[in-house]
């Protein structure tokens, strides 16, 4: 989960990161997100990313959401398996 000072500076870069191949997505549902994915050549997600500014609450809510699944590997694994089960779906 990248941060930035300034989410106005990132969207201005854009360009550059669809350049090395990353897919923008926007704010994709989540207000001060900038949500970015990296796909294999087959269309397999190599990698995700979200950004937020520093001060943004969102950092503390994915932070404490990961902290949880850390916490509890039963449900960090019903989970994964979830996550599994609905890909793909479309973005």
């Amino acid at each position: 989960m990248p941060l930035v000072t300034n989410l106005t500076d990132l969207d201005r870069e854009k360009s550059r990161a669809v350049a090395v191949g990353l897919e923008w997505h926007g704010e994709f549902g989540i207000e001060g997100r900038r949500y970015c994915t990296l796909s294999a050549e087959n269309g397999s997600r190599l990698a995700q990313f979200h950004f937020f500014a520093v001060d943004s609450p969102e950092v503390i809510r994915h932070l404490a959401f990961r902290d949880y699944l850390r916490a509890h590997p039963k449900i960090a694994q019903a989970y994964e398996q979830e996550k599994r089960r609905a890909w793909p779906l479309p973005l």
